[in-house]
């Protein structure tokens, strides 16, 4: 019970988060090998099973902010 209250504190707290980052959607994935080439074709990163869809949902993933 005590690991849990932690956890919960910690959620609620924001403990963990990074200000540099924030979640935004990622519609695509790069696979890149250890040089930066490209190493195989893009990877959806949909929410659903149709990724044509006018209001398919991305899913979340941490980036960088960018600061204009």
């Amino acid at each position: 019970m005590m690991l849990q209250a932690l956890i919960a504190y910690a959620e609620r707290e924001k403990l963990g988060e990074n200000p540099n980052f924030e979640p935004v959607g990622i519609r695509w994935l790069v696979p890149l090998d250890a040089n930066g080439k490209l190493a195989g074709g893009l990877i959806p990163q949909f929410e659903g099973s149709d990724p044509e869809a006018k209001k398919a949902k991305t899913k979340a993933r941490c980036s960088p902010k960018i600061r204009p």
